[in-house]
């Protein structure tokens, strides 16, 4: 069968199951305001709202089945250096690499959100590229008088304006592609993979970098940073039918003397991060086919330095057209 065939019958496939998502999420919609009316005493009430929540259920988990064969873009945590996802993401787009699915930590899952949203990849690293004029650091003001008792040293506010103002969607269920994003428990140290209902909060709650931003609360989880968990989710994507997944690192161990408790604490979470990074893709060898790249980009891109993202954002678009030609083929 050739590409266009393929290409034509996945697109038909996913029209229908699109479709009929649709319903089912309307129907659940209409379900859980008559749930909402009927009173506490009404024997229907907990019927209808069981009804709800199943016909929620079987729309998830029908988005969820994938096409044959899947290809995952799974992207890690870094910081200001997920300006490489962006460049990764506007190299698939010029080579017409189809995506099913989109899987996504910490940095990765705002940039996910994104592209799971089906934002122009123009469109998103002109965005990347002006974050830093668009987004103002602001320290909370509990700090004045909470100082180290305090969640966190950054108001997540502004952040959260932004991704507001920006995601042309508001829920899990509105994307145009299948998406997956993983933060982390702060009681149990487990991940939660989050992939429906609003999809700011579980943006805010992959992204919430330990001491910057204070942990979100949601479902009765306190939640943080996804990178503890799962610096990169290949088992997630796996998990979800992924046949192949496509990455971009975007954390790299630097060497060299360290001074200060800061340089010290920085290299420690490096340390801790390669770890995690090196055990997911030894984890997931034999199980996905793995397409795997390390852009040639060594000028230091800080943790919250997005003034360097452009020149990042075009080295690995470049480096990705050359290594990931072939799949345009496949």
């Amino acid at each position: 069968m050739s590409r266009t065939s393929l290409e034509t019958d996945r697109e038909e496939r996913q029209r229908l199951v699109s479709d009929v998502r649709r319903v089912l999420n309307f129907l659940a919609s209409r379900a859980a305001i008559l749930a909402s009316v009927c009173s506490k005493q009404d024997a229907c009430k907990d019927a209808i709202e069981r009804l709800a929540h199943s016909l929620g259920d079987l729309s998830r988990d029908l988005g969820a089945r994938p096409s044959t064969p899947c290809t995952a873009l799974v992207l890690c945590g870094g910081g200001a250096r997920g300006a490489a996802e962006v460049g990764l993401y506007s190299a698939l787009q010029e080579l017409k690499v189809p995506i099913d699915l989109v899987v996504g930590s910490s940095v990765g899952a705002i940039v996910g959100g994104f592209i799971a949203s089906g934002l122009d990849a123009r469109k998103l690293s002109d965005l990347w590229a002006c974050v830093s004029e668009k987004w103002s650091l602001r320290p909370r003001r509990d700090l004045l008088w909470k100082g180290a008792r305090s969640p966190a040293l950054l108001d997540p506010s502004p952040l959260a304006k932004l991704l507001e103002l920006h995601l042309p969607v508001k829920r899990f269920e509105d994307l145009a592609t299948q998406l997956a994003v993983v933060a982390t428990d702060t009681y149990s140290g487990k991940g939660v993979v989050l992939d429906r209902g609003e999809l700011l909060p579980a943006l805010l709650a992959s992204s919430a970098i330990p001491g910057l931003f204070p942990p979100v609360e949601l479902d009765g989880r306190l939640l943080m940073d996804g990178s503890l968990s799962h610096h990169l989710p290949l088992d997630v994507a796996i998990e979800r039918g992924a046949s192949r997944a496509i990455a971009v690192r975007c954390t790299k161990l630097r060497g060299g003397p360290v001074s200060g408790a800061r340089d010290l604490v920085s290299r420690a979470l490096q340390i801790l991060l390669e770890r995690q990074l090196a055990m997911s893709v030894e984890l997931a060898r034999g199980k996905a086919e793995l397409w795997g790249l390390e852009p040639c980009y060594d000028e230091p891109v800080g943790l919250l330095d997005f003034k360097a993202s452009l020149p990042l954002i075009e080295c690995v678009r470049r480096e990705a057209k050359k290594k990931l030609a072939t799949l345009a083929k496949v």
